[in-house]
């Protein structure tokens, strides 16, 4: 099924923006009454598109964002008010990249249904911009997803907003608030069933492997704030942790041999990434659970950052 490039202009909060429609789906008309926010469940719909021949519909609503927790956080809350049975969920991008659009952190999420005695497969997707929530919902029945549900995955994962103001939460419980067209990234992709609880150790890996390469040169770039985000985007969990902290060592001791092979450098950057190095070891170690556990990373968190200081000290001589 082919698509189309559609806009929709802003009916709230400055919420304009693209998508690729699937061709043959109609705007039927929807109430645009005053919505409550006050009640956490209530979104205001900007868009409705739909199948002349099929029930299958795409909607695009917004709220404010809530106060506290994340993008997932969030939807999860949402899906299970909805009675939505969550099959697989990860953060990612929709959108396109510069120069032809936008990038825009999110949560995609694969989930199923049954109204009525029919089952129903659906996509989400959830992105927080400037204290503004945006929720698109596709779905059709369950036996028809063949036929539409290529074109409704497309046309979830083509939205871009026009004018992004960039999130002010992590998409991710305890992870870096994300930004808007993060260098090195490209468009999202649905998580084919996999979920926060499903581990694919290859897949994981090779993300990560990515990331730490691109976050290399964001650091030697002084970008440190997005060198972050990559990483804990790619992965968020203690060998995440880890890679950045050996990426900030590297780039410490590069620094410190530079200083030494000509006797400059900039004594800033060099405290600055020694501070980020230090922050990221102490960072590179799990949760105790025992006494004894809580005792050996408190070892280990001060012989590493004895390190530091062994390769800070190598700058001064």
């Amino acid at each position: 099924m082919s698509t189309h490039l559609q806009r929709f202009p802003a009916r709230l909060a400055d919420l304009e923006f693209t998508m690729q429609v699937p061709d043959g789906f109609a705007e039927p008309p929807f109430e645009r009454a005053d919505v409550d926010f006050d009640d956490a469940t209530k979104s205001a719909p900007l868009a409705i598109v739909a199948s002349q021949v099929a029930m299958a519909v795409i909607t695009i609503a917004a709220r404010p964002a809530y106060e506290n927790g994340s993008v997932e956080q969030w939807a999860r809350f949402l899906c299970d008010h909805y009675q939505l049975t969550i099959t697989g969920l990860v953060s990612g991008f929709v959108g396109e990249p510069e120069p032809a659009g936008h990038l825009h952190p999110c949560v995609l999420v694969e989930a199923t249904q049954t109204q009525d005695n029919t089952p129903l497969t659906l996509r989400l997707m959830f992105l927080e911009d400037g204290k503004r929530l945006l929720t698109a919902s596709a779905m059709c029945p369950t036996e028809l997803w063949g036929s539409y549900g290529p074109a409704l995955e497309q046309s979830l994962l083509s939205i871009q907003l026009a004018r992004p103001q960039d999130p002010t939460v992590p998409c991710v419980p305890g992870g870096p608030v994300p930004i808007v067209d993060m260098p090195g990234q490209v468009a999202g992709e649905w998580p084919r069933g996999r979920g926060a609880e499903v581990f694919d150790v290859a897949a994981h890996q090779a993300a990560l492997d990515s990331a730490v390469s691109i976050a290399r040169d964001l650091i030697a770039s002084g970008q440190y704030v997005e060198a972050e985000a990559c990483i804990i985007n790619a992965r968020q969990d203690i060998q995440g942790a880890c890679a950045l902290a050996r990426l900030y060592r590297e780039r410490l001791e590069q620094l410190v041999a530079a200083r030494g092979a000509t006797g400059e450098s900039d004594s800033e950057e060099l405290r600055e990434v020694f501070n980020r190095a230090s922050a990221a070891a102490m960072n590179a170690f799990p949760q105790p659970h025992t006494e004894t556990e809580a005792e050996d990373y408190e070892r280990g968190q001060a012989e590493a950052h004895a390190e530091l200081e062994g390769i800070m000290g190598r700058a001064q001589v």
